[in-house]
């Protein structure tokens, strides 16, 4: 079968009839139809600008999306020497405090420290040992299930500046042991105060 390069003398013009198409202008374009592609969609920024013990943040979690995304940027504690941690929250407010079950590993420039399992405890750590300088600490998060009453997964990196000054991160996955759903999320020092940063979270589309 031959094939013919179309352009010049055959090139194919005119105007598509609008019945062919779902909106007539791209001004009227609000989703693109099923099968075309996947996307993250902003749900919500959390801005830390003064000295605050937690942030919980309500994007929020629903059945639209069965994964989220969240990036933690440019994190500061108050002083040096802090965790990062994060726990579920359901819609009346009120944070998991159990059943969390991850594995940890963290690397601080020279020595990779492996916190091995934890299990049953009252929060993810996310990492370690953290600084007290200016845009101190990054974290990506990745969160499956967190809203349809299934258990729910996660998967994190994150790193920055250890306290001491070695670069560091710390790498982690585990899942909550409870087959609730949750709408939002807290993020909190290992004690102390958060002192800077922000939190975006993204819903996903396949």
């Amino acid at each position: 079968m031959a094939i013919t390069r179309l352009g010049g003398a055959n090139a194919i013009t005119g105007t598509l009839p609008a019945a062919n198409i779902n909106d007539t202008s791209i001004g009227n374009i609000t989703a693109l139809p099923a099968g075309v592609g996947g996307s993250m969609v902003l749900l919500d920024t959390t801005d830390i600008t003064s000295a605050v013990a937690s942030v919980t943040v309500n994007p929020p979690f629903s059945t639209t999306y069965s994964n989220y995304v969240i990036y933690g940027v440019g994190l500061r504690v108050d002083t040096d020497n802090k965790g990062f941690q994060f726990q579920l929250v359901d819609s009346g407010g009120t944070a998991s405090t159990s059943s969390y079950y991850y594995a940890l590993t963290e690397n601080d420039g020279a020595t990779t420290i492996g916190q091995g399992n934890n299990q049953n405890v009252s929060e993810f750590v996310l990492i370690n040992n953290t600084a007290n300088s200016s845009r101190a600490e990054n974290l990506t998060i990745q969160l499956t299930n967190p809203a349809i009453g299934d258990y729910t997964s996660i998967v994190w990196n994150g790193g920055g500046r250890r306290s001491g000054g070695n670069g560091h991160s710390g790498n982690g996955a585990g899942y909550h042991n409870v087959a609730s759903a949750y709408t939002q999320f807290k993020i909190l020092p290992s004690s102390g105060n958060l002192n800077q940063g922000k939190i975006l979270t993204y819903g996903t589309t396949e």
